[in-house]
């Protein structure tokens, strides 16, 4: 979740780079009909009085908070910036949203009704009241105390100001950890040693993302299904060791990951993301690429 200034709402976006003749009043037909078909794109949340969870309210019509530009940059190349509020969003969705619009705008068969997160809601809270997540739960405490980590030369600031590093791994690096076990677990397990020699703590919690969608209903859905779930390791001299621990980890949180609930909050977290951002075809002279977005 971004917040563009402190205060205002959380914002979930992405940027669409458009190649081909793109014809604008059909495009803006193609967001309204894809915002029509999703009640969460016309999904606000209000708090009221004496209620700890806010309200989900699902408006007639509108888009409650969606918001689009179009940019042009040259007669065959346009930029589109869609944006949603944060509680309705995750980086899948942006992915299934602009396939959708792009869909729309080529003018395909009428697509089969989608699934509602409002459905999904009601599910889940259901079955986080199971006998099931109940033993889930058991397994998957928040078991680090963390209330005194910090970083060497940590500020203190309730401003959200993200910085962005970027180091390409050797070809030669990524082989030989392959050799060892997944590129992600493996760069989790190495993230784990360092936050140990930052903190000079030896057990540690880090919040992963999971995206939510291990049922073939969600796989194409609209909401926020993409959450954080603790995997905790102890750090010791062994490597292998704690990759083994943390790939244990990560199959039981992804298994389980609709009724993982913590009890508490990880103090570092860490997402990893394969592939590359993906481009549709939408018509033989029309192309739509993700060039950008931060859920």
């Amino acid at each position: 979740m971004q917040h563009s200034e402190a205060g205002l709402p959380a914002r979930a976006w992405c940027v669409v780079e458009i190649s081909g003749a793109l014809d604008p009043e059909r495009l803006e037909k193609a967001v309204e009909t894809t915002i029509s078909r999703h009640e969460i794109l016309r999904t606000s949340f209000e708090s009221l009085e004496g209620m700890a969870t806010p309200l989900q309210v699902v408006a007639e019509s509108g888009s409650n908070g969606v918001e689009w530009s179009l940019t042009v940059l040259s007669q065959s190349k346009h930029e589109l910036l869609v944006s949603v509020p944060a509680m309705c969003a995750d980086a899948e969705t942006l992915k299934n949203l602009v396939f959708e619009i792009g869909q729309h705008y080529a003018g395909e068969a009428e697509l089969s009704e989608p699934f509602q997160y409002v459905d999904y809601a009601e599910w889940q809270h259901e079955a986080l009241s199971s006998e099931e997540a109940e033993r889930v739960k058991a397994h998957t405490q928040l078991e680090v105390d963390q209330t005194d980590l910090s970083l060497p030369f940590e500020k203190s600031s309730r401003q959200f100001d993200p910085v962005t590093f970027v180091s390409v791994i050797p070809a030669e690096t990524v082989r030989q950890l392959g050799e060892i076990g997944s590129l992600s677990s493996c760069l989790l397990a190495a993230y784990f040693v360092l936050l140990a020699r930052l903190t000079e703590q030896s057990r540690l919690s880090v919040g992963v993302s999971f995206n939510g969608r291990n049922y073939e209903e969600l796989v194409e859905a609209l909401g926020l299904f993409a959450r954080f779930l603790p995997i905790n390791a102890a750090v010791g001299g062994d490597f292998v060791a704690l990759l083994a621990a943390v790939d244990e980890q990560l199959a039981a949180a992804e298994q389980w990951q609709e009724l993982y609930v913590a009890e508490g909050t990880a103090a570092f977290c860490f997402a990893y993301e394969a592939e590359a951002q993906p481009q549709w075809q939408v018509r033989e002279d029309l192309q739509f690429r993700l060039v950008q977005s931060r859920a």
